[in-house]
């Protein structure tokens, strides 16, 4: 069990680095629009605080400095949780590159905030106008969908759940196009699961050709990983098929299930074959554009 949470913090460890490197994009990228929720003025100051204490801690501090840096954090400590979440996101928008190094050691102390209820706070900042807001709050979505632990399979349960309470209001396309971006199969499959596939072929036949792509993407990986001949077989075998259910998404009614297609494409190079690009080249959905461009780029 011990192994399993050491396991789980080395993955935080590498989440709290990227917030890091990420402060240095978002210095010149502050937009004038209006959060989805305002700055406390008096927590911002503890964040503040906090941050530049801790940003000049190392395995060389001494205990006393140690202690006092703990102290600035306190106050921290008594917010509430979801609402410390959005400050949090306000803050590191803004933050110096000082305050967002020692904000790296200030979310591994600061308890834990359940995955649901971090959707819930975060996806107001992904509609955004706010270009830096936007960055911060998906990649503090990108650290919920990885705290799972495991580095293949992001954990979609929290933004399908909140998702599907929002399927009639305009549910939110940044948020769809950022789980099709994580794990584009899984994303079909829950999306099918809470009752969003109501597109032309049925439930079933998307379902169907999502399961097909998924079991050709476990082959590919375990190709990858044992480079076995029994597996490449099976593999070959199955390209034909994979590559048919891709087309057939792919020039699907409905944006997203072609999203799948073209995000299973950009992530598993072997599945893009000429008839499968080809019809994704002929897409004019901003979503799908997005990801072929990525595609150019090598992304």
């Amino acid at each position: 069990m011990s192994g399993g949470r050491q396991d789980c913090r080395m993955g935080r460890h590498g989440l709290v680095v990227a917030l890091v490197i990420l402060g240095s994009l978002l210095a010149d990228s502050a937009q004038s629009a209006q959060p989805p929720i305002q700055p406390d003025p008096e927590c911002q100051r503890e964040l503040a605080v906090a941050t530049e204490q801790l940003s000049s801690i190392t395995t060389a501090t001494p205990t006393e400095k140690f202690a006092e840096a703990l102290a600035t954090v306190a106050p921290i400590m008594k917010r509430e949780r979801e609402g410390l979440l959005a400050q949090l996101v306000l803050f590191y928008a803004q933050a110096t590159p000082v305050q967002r190094q020692g904000f790296a050691f200030l979310r591994e102390l600061l308890p834990h905030v359940p995955g649901s209820a971090e959707v819930r706070v975060l996806v107001p900042f992904i509609d955004s106008e706010d270009e830096s807001l936007r960055a911060v709050a998906f990649m503090f979505l990108e650290a919920t969908a990885r705290s799972s632990c495991s580095l293949l399979v992001p954990n979609l349960e929290p933004f399908l759940v909140y998702l599907s309470g929002r399927q009639h209001k305009n549910p939110s396309e940044r948020l769809i196009r950022f789980i099709f971006h994580l794990d584009p199969c899984q994303a079909l499959d829950g999306m099918e699961r809470f009752g969003f596939v109501r597109v032309r072929g049925g439930d079933a036949d998307v379902a169907l050709r999502g399961h097909v792509i998924a079991s050709g993407i476990w082959l590919d990986r375990a190709d990858v990983f044992f480079r076995d001949k029994e597996i490449q077989a099976k593999l070959h075998a199955a390209m034909p098929e994979v590559e048919q259910a891709l087309f057939e998404l792919a020039e699907n009614d409905t944006w997203w299930v072609r999203l799948c297609a073209a995000e299973v494409v950009r992530k598993y190079e072997r599945f893009r074959t000429e008839k499968v690009m080809e019809r994704l080249r002929g897409d004019k959905h901003p979503a799908i554009l997005e990801v072929l461009e990525q595609i150019r780029a090598g992304g």
